[in-house]
């Protein structure tokens, strides 16, 4: 895959960062800019609802918090899985962990 500029401009601690990962450095930028996509993409509620799913809530334990109805609730779980390119929400809040979603 040809490098893109954005690619470049992570300086030098990303790139130590890579290597201390195991990931090669485009690896890195990749994922970075993925995040940074996944993270403009997310509505404030999905945000909610994904935090809440990884705490391990139900639909239903996660509409009564967040007042919604459940069908709602899976309607964010559903844009969620999109989002992530996943086939269920467990793997939704896997790709989240990979990406460095919960470590803001």
């Amino acid at each position: 895959m040809p490098s893109s500029p954005q690619a470049v401009t992570f300086g030098a601690s990303a790139a130590c960062e890579a290597a201390q990962s195991g990931l090669e450095y485009s690896e890195l930028a990749v994922a970075e800019a993925a995040l940074d996509e996944i993270r403009r993409l997310l509505r404030p509620r999905q945000r909610q609802v994904l935090l809440l799913l990884a705490h391990g809530l139900s639909n239903k334990e996660i509409a009564a918090q967040l007042n919604l109805h459940p069908r709602t609730v899976a309607m964010h779980i559903a844009a969620l899985k999109a989002l992530f390119g996943a086939s269920s929400r467990a793997q939704s809040i896997h790709k989240a962990v990979e990406l460095g979603f919960f470590e803001e």
